[in-house]
């Protein structure tokens, strides 16, 4: 009687496939979310946070929804509304001029009226928010001293005028060159370069009637030079008197005014309580010289 032979049972090479497919799919599934995620929108982002936040028991204040990344109207709008408003605080993106441009333009055409294209310069600064003026001390005083010559004087009208309307704050400060000052009148450069200052901010309120709470003086001394006080053109050129005007310090003077504290009426108790005796450290008779 014949045996009968069984068959050998072959391993299955091919089971690796299974794994394969399940990491096809997941990826699949994966790249479809990520796709689908990428298309929504805002609203949408929305309820898919606070549905994820209830069901993990997140509170509501906590979720911050994502703004869309697609091709939303919303999304490119932003940018270009973001943009328009810049524009509007800087004076417009379409030629229009700022506030401060317009005063640069003013003082310009002075300048050139009065021939003074090396004794006055205007520095602004990129985006039209800060004017510099600077006016070099021979335009204003004699030398050595703090007082407004005629010339100044009238100068200095002529700048307030163009100042004043524009309601912004404007800083006026001194500056001097590095040699010590020699005058009995002013004991250092501290002194005559705040002077210097107070007295253009005085004419300005006094002559011009410019507001008090919009101007500010300084005296700088030697120690910020334009230019290095290595000669006699340099230190000329570092003796100075600068307006320094920022739309960014505009004010409202409408209700600038301080308001009075009010005065309140001792209580009884405080009429008839005694004064507070004054405890000082005893001090010792001075000895008797001998």
């Amino acid at each position: 009687m014949e045996r009968k032979h069984k068959h050998e049972e072959h391993e299955n090479d091919e089971r690796w496939l299974i794994t394969y497919a399940d990491l096809i799919t997941l990826l699949m599934v994966f790249f479809v979310v990520m796709w689908s995620i990428s298309r929504a929108d805002a609203a949408k982002f929305a309820s898919v946070a606070q549905s994820l936040s209830v069901a993990f028991g997140t509170p509501k204040g906590s979720v911050i929804p994502m703004p869309a990344t697609g091709t939303s109207r919303s999304s490119k709008e932003a940018p270009k509304e973001a943009t328009k408003a810049s524009d509007s605080r800087r004076g417009g993106s379409d030629g229009q001029q700022t506030a401060l441009q317009e005063v640069a333009k003013k003082i310009e055409e002075m300048i050139r009226e009065k021939g003074l294209q090396d004794m006055i310069s205007l520095d602004g600064s990129a985006d039209g928010r800060k004017l510099t003026i600077r006016l070099r001390d021979s335009v204003l005083f004699d030398r050595g001293g703090a007082v407004l010559t005629t010339e100044a004087q009238d100068l200095i009208v002529r700048l307030g005028d163009v100042l004043k309307d524009i309601g912004m704050r404007v800083r006026v400060s001194g500056h001097t060159d590095d040699i010590p000052i020699r005058s009995g009148a002013y004991e250092s450069n501290w002194q005559l370069s705040t002077a210097r200052s107070t007295a253009v901010i005085q004419h300005l309120i006094e002559r011009v009637g410019f507001p008090p709470q919009l101007l500010s003086a300084s005296g700088n001394a030697e120690y910020y030079p334009i230019v290095p006080n290595d000669s006699a053109e340099n230190r000329a050129k570092n003796r100075r008197v600068e307006f320094e005007i920022t739309d960014e310090g505009a004010i409202d003077l409408a209700g600038s005014e301080p308001k009075p504290v009010p005065q309140t009426e001792p209580s009884v108790a405080e009429e008839t309580a005694p004064p507070a005796e004054e405890s000082f450290a005893a001090i010792p008779a001075p000895e008797a010289a001998h």
